[in-house]
């Protein structure tokens, strides 16, 4: 897998990315991944052990050889941490603008290694890891792309950029043997925009970790608590939440906003203006920034209501894993979150309405019966995991001569 980020660097993408390479490693799969890594002054990959069964941890790392120097491609490298149901990760530096980073040695690296692959999977159109997932594998190794796509950048700069990137962007499209989307939204986007690639899309929504999330213990005597959980954009929309929260009646309630980002301080800001970071008042909000896997869990155990609002999303993977853990997902009424409504308790939110209104509808979440998480029909990532072990096989099988579309390809 080619991967804009690996845990512990945070974002849906890299978590995506994660829970898949694991749940693939569990399955018996060997499974490695590239991923993209903010410079700061690195000059190594590290490679290190995604856990997927933590017996044989130690032992695997220590059967690793010494990472190789970031500025010539990996070597080749024996996968004894694969014998041990483990992902190796290797990481690599970054280089140029904030918005689209570049790393030579991530593409360098798959290029070397391509003929041994069976497949080599790249991730996110919206970040050079794709394009770089696209360029090693040459025509050497079946290449599978998920997007992750939006149709815009996430910023004014980011929405120019994007449209100077699109002729790169269709050629990474081109390349793909089969395209993994993760709701049928996020498809028909796709073949909206590379009309040549709508064939050899296929749907593979994004899994939750049922049983972790459903033995986390919630934070003992909490308020009433609202949670927003994701990376802190204007795009997200968190503002509004924080104006409508600002005026919610429900007694002692909390909002807790995960995550960080270039729109914190203003988020911030907007909160403290509002007087909610008085311990005392009847509304209390906290920026806890980014917290661990486990951490967030326990948080999705403790909350009543998770509440996302973004302009635009391939999939609510945070709202997913609210259902699954008992809550009540409030989102913006986009296409990925009306997919999303068919599995769980979801009230969609129309875009225009206002702080006062968005507040009575959180309100009367608090005040009704927490949902049950037993009718909640969100994938699991072990499902997930053979779906996408199906698309591969498939690909793998075109290359050997009996060409086929990947499972569920659109025709």
């Amino acid at each position: 897998m080619a991967a804009p980020g690996y845990p512990p660097t945070l974002g849906g993408v890299e978590q995506v990315v994660a829970q898949a390479a694991r749940a693939l490693a569990r399955a018996g799969h060997e499974v490695e991944v590239f991923a993209q890594q903010r410079a700061d002054g690195a000059e190594r990959t590290a490679t290190e052990i995604a856990e997927a069964d933590a017996a044989t941890a130690d032992a695997a790392l220590d059967e690793l050889p010494d990472p190789p120097d970031l500025r010539h491609p990996a070597p080749l490298l024996a996968n004894p941490a694969a014998r041990a149901g483990r992902v190796i990760v290797h990481r690599f530096a970054t280089y140029g603008p904030h918005d689209y980073p570049v790393s030579p040695g991530l593409w360098q690296a798959v290029a070397a290694r391509a003929d041994e692959f069976d497949v080599v999977h790249g991730h996110s159109y919206h970040t050079l890891s794709g394009l770089a997932g696209a360029l090693g594998s040459r025509a050497r190794a079946p290449f599978v792309f998920s997007p992750h796509y939006h149709g815009t950048g996430h910023s004014p700069l980011r929405a120019a950029l994007h449209r100077i990137y699109r002729p790169v962007g269709g050629y990474v499209f081109h390349r793909a043997d089969a395209v993994v989307c993760v709701s049928e939204a996020e498809a028909r986007l796709v073949a909206q925009h590379f009309p040549a690639a709508a064939d050899r899309c296929t749907v593979v929504p994004n899994g939750v970790d049922r049983a972790a999330i459903r033995a986390a213990q919630p934070f003992p005597g909490s308020r009433p608590t609202i949670l927003s959980a994701g990376r802190l954009e204007r795009y997200k929309r968190v503002d509004r939440l924080i104006e409508a929260f600002a005026e919610q009646t429900y007694p002692g309630v909390r909002l807790v906003v995960i995550g960080a980002g270039p729109d914190r301080e203003r988020l911030v800001a907007l909160a403290r203006s509002h007087g909610l970071f008085d311990r005392g008042g009847p509304r209390v909000a906290r920026f806890p920034g980014r917290v661990a896997e486990d951490v967030l869990y326990r948080w999705l155990r403790t909350c009543r209501v998770l509440c996302s609002l973004s302009e635009h999303e391939a999939f609510g993977l945070a709202p997913a894993e609210a259902l699954v853990a008992g809550a009540t997902a409030v989102l913006s009424d986009i296409p990925a979150h009306r997919e999303l409504a068919a599995s769980g308790p979801v009230e969609l939110v129309p875009a225009a309405e206002g702080a006062a209104a968005l507040a009575a509808r959180l309100d009367r979440h608090l005040y009704q019966p927490l949902p049950s998480p037993d009718a909640v029909t969100v994938a699991d990532w072990d499902d997930v995991a053979e779906r996408l072990v199906a698309v591969y096989q498939s690909v793998a099988s075109a290359r050997r001569g009996t060409p086929r579309r990947p499972p569920g390809a659109r025709r």
